[in-house]
């Protein structure tokens, strides 16, 4: 106990004396202010802050064919999210007024109860229509968007929020439509059942 309670003594007159020693030298503001900003961590944006636009660049051709979308914190000039993606098919005029076709920041993709990202790509008119978007689910520990990696290679995604799943129908060949089932396993979207229907040429 002896030993302890002189070895503590040892170690506080060490640290009392670089603490004398260190005031000895001078304030030094500058250095408490960098050690300071240092130290100070940014609090992430919460999902309910951002705000999305969507831009669109031209091609060679005059056509608009890549789709931008910025999402910014409260009234902040620079986005603190940003992501680019062709469009399926390209645009002969500026679609930027449409603002809330291209971007949908309201419905809640993986089920958390938390708003995600959905943005629309465009729709391929061969065959059977379909429709198709990139999609960003909003990480609710790491406080930032992930992108869902081939959610832009769905078709028709119709996302049902009482099954817990996503849903797409369409075209797969000439006289055959295929409906797959989509579900969150792990964090991950898998394809959990595929199913293919021969129809009619009277069905179209």
């Amino acid at each position: 106990m002896k030993i302890r309670t002189i070895l503590a003594a040892i170690l506080a007159g060490f640290a009392l004396t670089n603490c004398h020693g260190k005031q000895q030298e001078g304030p030094n503001t500058d250095s408490v202010a960098a050690t300071t900003e240092t130290l100070e961590i940014e609090q992430p944006p919460q999902r309910d802050e951002f705000r999305f636009v969507a831009s669109f660049t031209k091609n060679s051709d005059g056509q608009y064919d890549w789709i931008i979308v910025k999402g910014y914190v409260g009234n902040d000039e620079s986005p603190f999210f940003e992501q680019d993606h062709w469009l399926i098919a390209p645009l002969d005029e500026n679609p930027s007024a449409e603002q809330e076709k291209w971007i949908n920041d309201k419905t809640d993709i993986n089920f958390d109860g938390t708003p995600d990202l959905l943005i629309y790509l465009g729709l391929n008119a061969v065959g059977r229509v379909s429709e198709f978007y990139d999609a960003y689910i909003w990480n609710t520990e790491g406080m930032y968007f992930e992108n869902v990696k081939g959610f832009d290679g769905i078709a028709n995604p119709d996302i049902d929020a009482r099954t817990k799943s996503i849903t797409s129908v369409y075209r797969s060949g000439a006289n055959e439509i295929t409906e797959e089932i989509y579900k969150w396993k792990n964090g991950k979207l898998e394809l959990t059942k595929t199913s293919t229907e021969k129809i009619s040429d009277d069905e179209d």
